[in-house]
């Protein structure tokens, strides 16, 4: 989409400067930039972005311990798409120890440990490990409203929805998600209410309120057209439509 491609081509020209003037800590960091943008494209894109973030790694001893736990994080993310869990918990422990070296002031050090936390809590939903996803959400909850943190505490509220429902308490699934989807909605995260929709429409047919998640399914197509879309929001889509069959027709 149009926002993504933007922010890819300012990168390949801040990449290209920098490897020109042989500025090695501006070319890890717009690389590793780049990187997490072809993360979040999703697809065939994450292959390239790896590529990157091996290169960066091999590169880290040019950068300070904050950019290098950057560039584990990443590498730790991309391992989580790849299902390869162990080694996603391993780049996100050494991120930890890197972080560490680095005497993070506490709100910043704060700050990191709930992104990675974040997407901890994604492998133990992922590992079918509710009980241990909940603790950790939990946790980025009281830790975001100290240092207040709102974005991700949205994503925490709305990840306990989803973990409600695996474990078929569907009240307490509808409170987290709708707080989550309000909080969206208040802050103009696209995004954000695209997946809070979707997962709503998952939550609707399982109290078997078909009709209600088939107009959800339809919202959460029509947001689709927002240039903050990625393929993989596009796939869990074409996924929510066959597990509905609503036959809703998505906006290219």
């Amino acid at each position: 989409s149009g926002h993504w491609q933007i922010r890819i081509s300012w990168l390949n020209w801040l990449v290209e400067q920098s490897s020109s003037r042989v500025d090695l800590p501006t070319y890890i960091c717009s690389s590793v930039c780049k990187a997490w943008t072809l993360l979040l494209m999703g697809g065939e894109k994450r292959i390239e972005a790896q590529n990157i973030l091996l290169e960066a790694w091999k590169l880290r001893e040019h950068v300070n311990f904050v950019q290098q736990a950057e560039i584990a994080r990443s590498l730790a993310v991309f391992d989580l798409h790849k299902k390869s869990y162990s080694s996603t918990l391993r780049w996100f422990n050494r991120a930890e120890r890197l972080l560490k070296e680095a005497n993070l002031e506490e709100k910043e050090h704060v700050r990191y440990s709930i992104f990675s936390n974040y997407y901890r809590s994604r492998v133990s939903y992922y590992k079918q490990e509710y009980e241990e996803s909940n603790q950790i959400l939990e946790e980025i909850i009281e830790r975001g409203n100290q240092i207040g943190w709102q974005r991700f505490i949205t994503y925490a509220e709305h990840r306990l929805g989803e973990v409600a429902m695996k474990e078929e308490k569907l009240q307490k699934a509808s409170r987290y998600i709708k707080r989550a989807l309000w909080a969206a909605e208040h802050n103009g995260e696209q995004r954000r209410i695209f997946l809070c929709k979707m997962s709503l429409a998952r939550l609707e047919e399982a109290c078997n309120h078909h009709q209600q998640a088939c107009a959800l399914e339809n919202e959460a197509a029509q947001a689709f057209a927002s240039n903050w879309m990625t393929a993989g929001d596009l796939e869990d889509l074409h996924s929510l439509q066959s597990e509905l069959g609503c036959n809703v027709l998505i906006s290219a």
